[in-house]
């Protein structure tokens, strides 16, 4: 990833200590489309372990194959999700409704 954000890189604040000292977020992002198996090997590794100390994982991913059509995502500790693909961006001009 090209940028780590620790604040989320958006104009709203959120409380980094909400869940308490030993808990932070951290946001990635990157300014290209992704190779689907490279997001695939990502999102494995970052699940492999229930002892990684990964509490959740939210993310809309550009994939080079369809960019227009981001993958989300959710994880929990180990717990990888069914992913899925939207239609669109969401506040896209375009209609968009959850893809598959």
């Amino acid at each position: 990833m090209e940028r780590l954000e620790p604040d989320g890189g958006h104009d709203h604040p959120h409380d980094p200590d909400r869940h308490g000292g030993e808990i932070s977020a951290l946001s990635l992002f990157h300014d290209e489309p992704l190779d689907p198996l490279d997001v695939d090997r990502f999102l494995r590794f970052m699940t492999s372990s229930r002892f990684c100390g990964l509490l959740r994982l939210k993310g809309l991913f550009a994939l080079a194959d369809d960019p227009s059509r981001p993958l989300v995502t959710h994880a929990v500790q180990h717990r990888l999700h069914a992913t899925f693909r939207l239609d669109c961006w969401p506040g896209s001009s375009v209609t968009c409704a959850a893809g598959s």
